[in-house]
């Protein structure tokens, strides 16, 4: 997509910093259903920014084309799918709206038109599915669908799908897996999913969180869920210092140049309602959770997040409570609600840099593996271990710091447990006083697309203003279903040995110490949680202002 960031949907309010709704003409404004005014918007990541200083592009909507939360934007080739999503204000579809639609933008400007989608469209769209796409297929497991996700629905009854959706973007097919659903749980919502590649010659599609909606009970962390597409089932594997359960969390994954992978999860919120400020970080393939505390993270929930450059996780939209009208009117300490996170430094950043270095896990992890931190973990089955302990004749290099293995250049992946009970052994909300508040972003239920990276993400813009935006089966024999399978050709049979950088290996594991329980990354103590307008650099003046130009919180998505 010519590097671009492309928040689309959502939903929006207004409201000044006394908690006094905006007004035009003297009139308040209500919650926005049309989210940015019926557009989608774009940001360059050719240059630097700050989100203070944005100054958006936008594409307007077509003729039936409506504002939606917490859709599925996927990327294939140079086009955005948007399929799906829920209209806002509880309003239905109908009969000629467009619920599922194509953007082809300049690869030079950004700039394009939205068009309907004219070919097949198998299943009834779902919203609030945990979505991404992997190797130019879109996935989306579970959601809900009704009148409000499709105009082919009659029913305003909120139902859960049970199942993986596939859509191939190159020859457009649809697929459906209903295999082993009693492992990530038939009636699933408000998860996320991440693409993990570099362990087969295929991504896998991991599922994190989420609530499975038939016993309202939230997904533990205890196990890594994640779905084998050419395989068509689903596999898990135990972690080890797991966060509570959540929902409504946002995640990005990204392979390191050591051949690990490692998925980062920020905020979501519990059973109970609570929004976390807490960012995870879970280590491939050393299957275990590492808590980050840096400062000034503001609480986030119905939020985005996106893979930006090589090191940067920009987050867009979302609540700092649970979603209500008193969840409107805090105002985001974030401008325009984007935080942008360095994945190395593991700080929030004021400003977005292109130019910035290759991924480097952070060194805590890095002395995790070294040492010998592979060694002790447990394997559910060897089918686990093969598939991420593979490598074929790896080189040692090694390293003033540290003992790895060269496996190669880094490829990035980014987006949007077993068990639906039990809480996690590590975390709790480490957040506490008063609200920051609600979310990152321009828009909540947004989604965001990046065009070249292929992410799905949800936003809530906060400030001044508010809203919500959102930025056949397959069998598990030896020949590869070339319907579902995306991206380049693969000749023959799928190899279950990594083809891209392997895991790493060691040249010396140090024994197991039984105390060492728990690792955080930079650890602060308790997290700072924000009770002032500022993250990073200070930006107050941002926000002091009672004009009527006012962030607003809101959900979306973008890519």
């Amino acid at each position: 997509m010519g590097g671009f960031l492309y928040l689309e949907g959502g939903e929006k309010s207004y409201y000044l910093d006394s908690g006094e709704k905006e007004t035009v003409n003297g009139e308040p404004f209500a919650l926005d259903s049309d989210g940015w005014g019926s557009n989608t918007r774009f940001i360059p990541l050719n240059k630097r920014w700050k989100p203070a200083e944005i100054e958006y592009q936008t594409i307007p909507f077509i003729s039936g084309q409506k504002t939606v939360i917490l859709a599925s934007l996927w990327i294939g080739g140079n086009t955005l799918y948007r399929w799906g999503g829920e209209l806002t204000g509880d309003r239905t579809y109908e009969k000629n709206d467009k619920h599922f639609l194509t953007l082809n933008p300049s690869t030079s400007t950004g700039d394009g038109n939205w068009q309907a989608y004219t070919g097949e469209d198998k299943f009834n769209a779902t919203g609030n599915g945990a979505t991404t796409s992997c190797d130019g297929v879109g996935y989306v497991f579970g959601g809900i669908s009704w009148s409000g996700t499709s105009p082919s629905i009659t029913s305003d009854a909120k139902e859960s799908q049970s199942g993986m959706f596939m859509f191939n973007t190159s020859t457009k097919a649809w697929r459906k897996s209903t295999s082993d659903l009693n492992i990530p749980g038939a009636t699933h919502r408000s998860g996320n999913a991440v693409c993990l590649s570099g362990f087969l010659d295929y991504s896998l599609v991991a599922l994190l969180g989420g609530t499975v909606r038939s016993s309202q009970t939230q997904r533990s962390f205890s196990k890594l869920t994640f779905f084998d597409p050419i395989a068509d089932r689903w596999r898990t594997q135990t972690t080890q210092n797991f966060p509570s359960e959540r929902d409504s969390a946002c995640a990005v994954g990204v392979r390191s140049k050591y051949g690990t992978y490692e998925i980062y999860l920020y905020g979501g919120m519990d059973k109970s309602g609570t929004a976390y400020s807490d960012i995870y970080v879970l280590s491939l393939p050393l299957f275990r959770w590492f808590k980050v505390t840096p400062p000034n993270t503001p609480k986030r929930q119905l939020h985005s997040c996106v893979l930006a450059g090589k090191r940067q996780m920009v987050s867009y939209g979302g609540l700092d409570a649970k979603y209500s009208t008193d969840a409107w009117k805090s105002s985001d300490p974030w401008a325009n609600t984007l935080g942008i996170f360095d994945l190395n430094t593991l700080q929030w950043k004021d400003e977005f840099d292109p130019d910035l270095g290759e991924y480097e896990m952070p060194d805590e992890i890095k002395k995790a593996y070294d040492a010998g931190g592979l060694g002790n973990v447990i394997w559910d089955d060897e089918e686990n271990k093969s598939i991420f302990m593979s490598n074929s004749s790896p080189s040692f290099n090694m390293s003033t710091d540290l003992r790895y293995i060269d496996l190669g250049t880094n490829t990035t992946n980014t987006t949007n447990s077993t068990d639906s009970s039990g809480s996690g052994n590590q975390s709790d909300n480490s957040s506490s006083g008063t609200p920051a508040g609600a979310i990152a972003g321009g828009v909540v239920g947004g989604v965001v697309g990046l065009a070249i990276i292929g992410v799905a993400a949800w936003f809530f813009l906060r400030r001044r203003n508010q809203g919500r935006e959102q930025v056949g089966e397959v069998e598990g024999s030896t020949e590869l279903p070339k319907e579902l399978y995306g991206g380049p050709p693969v000749p023959g049979t799928p190899s279950r040995s990594a083809k891209s950088p392997a895991p790493p290996r060691y040249v010396a594991q140090p024994s197991y110490n039984p105390n060492e329980t728990y690792y955080e990354l930079h650890d602060t103590g308790v997290a700072s949680e924000l009770a002032s307008d500022t993250v990073g650099s200070p930006q107050q003046s941002t926000f002091a202002s009672t004009s009527p130009r006012s962030y607003s919180r809101s959900q979306g998505s973008a890519l």
